[in-house]
Order: C-alpha cells, then sequence, then structure tokens
C-alpha cells in the first residue's frame, strides 16, 4: 500500500474544501429540507485515497460518496455537539462501509471493506450517535440487502426517528435530503420523485434555516494509531511487528489513512 509519511495529520483547515450544507423548512408541508454540492468534499476525498496509495473500484467510491453525502446532510439537522456513525453491512454485493462525523469542527470521513465479510440474508446499517454531554444512542435496522446507502438511510430514519426521509439525487454531486417534522404532510413526501424534487424551488414556501460547513476529514494522528495498538495484547502485538519489524504501517479503521509507527513508539505508550 505504499510507503506514506510517519506522521500523517488533517491538513490545515484552510487547505479544506468546505461545503455548505444549507437547510429550510417547508412550512406548508412540515418538513426539514437540506441540500449541497459535494464536488469539493470528494475532492478531498480523492486526494486522501490518493495520499495514501489507497483503491476501491467505481461501485464501492459511489457507495462511499454517498453514504459521506448523507451523513453530512443528516448531522446537519442534529445539535452543533452531535457525532453520528454508521456502519453499513450489504450483501448484493457483499460489502461493509464505515462512515463517521462531528458537526462541532464539520467533518466527515470514511472507508469500505470489501473482504472477510461475512454472508447474511439481509442488510445491516448500525447507527451511533454521540453528544458532548457522553451520552449515547444506539440503533441496529435490517435494511435491504441490495448496496445502496441512501435507501438504507431512509429505513433508518423511519425505524429510529419515527418518521420518513427521503433523498434525491438533484445532480450527479448535488443531493437533497427531505425528512418529515411532526404534522407533515407524509403523503407529498411519499409522493416526491426526481421530477417533483425540482419543483419544490417554485412551489413550496422553503423559509431558509440555516448553513453549516462540512469538510472531509479524520483528525486521525499518529500518535492515536500508536495509543490504539498500545492497548492489544501481546499476542495480537506479535503479530503485527513479528520477530524482525520494528515499523509497521497501520491504517486508521476511520478513514483508511496509513500511518508508519515503531515498536518503540507503541511500548513507551504502553509504559505511560
Amino acid at each position: 500500500m505504499g510507503h506514506p509519511p510517519q506522521n500523517h495529520t488533517d491538513a490545515p483547515d484552510a487547505e479544506f474544501h468546505r461545503i455548505p450544507v444549507r437547510t429550510w423548512h417547508a412550512r406548508h408541508r412540515n418538513a426539514f429540507v437540506a441540500r449541497a454540492d459535494f464536488g469539493p468534499l470528494y475532492e478531498d476525498y480523492y486526494l486522501h485515497w490518493l495520499q495514501h496509495d489507497l483503491r476501491l473500484d467505481s461501485r464501492d467510491d459511489q457507495l462511499l460518496k454517498d453514504a459521506l453525502a448523507a451523513l453530512a446532510l443528516v448531522l446537519s439537522s442534529k445539535t452543533p455537539d452531535q457525532q453520528l456513525a454508521w456502519t453499513f453491512n450489504f450483501q448484493r454485493p457483499l460489502v461493509s462501509l464505515f462512515v463517521a462525523g462531528d458537526n462541532t469542527p464539520g467533518r466527515v470521513a470514511g472507508r469500505v471493506w470489501v473482504e472477510g465479510l461475512r454472508k447474511a440474508d439481509n442488510g445491516l446499517l448500525v447507527s451511533e450517535a454521540r453528544r458532548a454531554t457522553g451520552s449515547v444512542t444506539r440503533s441496529t435496522v435490517h435494511v435491504a440487502a441490495e448496496a445502496n446507502c441512501l435507501r438504507a438511510v431512509e429505513t433508518l430514519h423511519s425505524q429510529s426517528e419515527q418518521r420518513p426521509a427521503r433523498f434525491f439525487h438533484h445532480g450527479p454531486e448535488d443531493i437533497l435530503h427531505i425528512a418529515a417534522q411532526p404534522g407533515c404532510d407524509t403523503a407529498w413526501l411519499a409522493s416526491l420523485n426526481d421530477d417533483k424534487i425540482r419543483q419544490i424551488w417554485d412551489e413550496e414556501e422553503l423559509a431558509p434555516l440555516e448553513t453549516r460547513y462540512y469538510h472531509f476529514g479524520c483528525g486521525c494522528t499518529s500518535d492515536m494509531v500508536v495509543s490504539r495498538v498500545a492497548l492489544l495484547g501481546a499476542a495480537d502485538f506479535d503479530h503485527i511487528f513479528g520477530e524482525q519489524r520494528d515499523t509497521v504501517n497501520v491504517h486508521c479503521p476511520r478513514c483508511g489513512a496509513v500511518f508508519a509507527i515503531t515498536r518503540e513508539s507503541v511500548e513507551a505508550a504502553r509504559q505511560a
């Protein structure tokens, strides 16, 4: 997977493309609307994968982009201290994705797995929501076996929030999210399609709410990876380093970034 610099960190904030996610309230429909052009965020996503010599085929690339977009759009409806992490497991094809985001710095990141996965009858989506207060809410829902992150998040929203939600591609990278609020005209929400969604800007009274900004980034550092490896048992430590290696490459579990860490740094972390 190549040999990146030993100390990788997120680039300074000024170097990120911070995309605006704009939100509205559809007054006569009682629905929350969020929309963003994710093209610039996808550019940083691709730069990340190139930097770490990572590869995805076109199918998994689109799945991850949809998952990142859905995460940012849903985060835009949550409190400023909200953190979300989603794990998708699909069966057709057999693939797993993990995406995580945090409203406080306004960032999202994720990665894909295609090896060592278990077969099952249905797909699965596990959601973990965390607040600054320390409270954690965990939801697990069965989703369709076919890989579709946007439809899977719709299922999660309907079951965990007890209200329907929809996603639409307004353009290739321009994605819109509509979620029911109390008293929503759910028949109208269910009737929306790709043609009708382009008409709501003229036909519905949309009151602006706020604009939030998000970028692709994980926040991982070599010190964080070292601290995690330091928690492993002796057998796992020996498996990673073996008898001869003093330096190994370790992937961040959240974004796939590669860090070259030394046996010495891990042993020092264990003794700290």
